[in-house]
């Protein structure tokens, strides 16, 4: 059974902790998950 997961970035990389800007979005919205 194949696992996806998401590895956050963290609030120092991208300077902000939201989940908006470095949240799973990208991969849903575009339905690649």
């Amino acid at each position: 059974m194949p696992v996806m997961f998401f590895i956050h970035a963290g609030g120092f990389y991208t300077m902000s902790g939201r989940s908006d800007l470095v949240g799973p979005h990208y991969l849903l919205d575009r339905d690649l998950v």
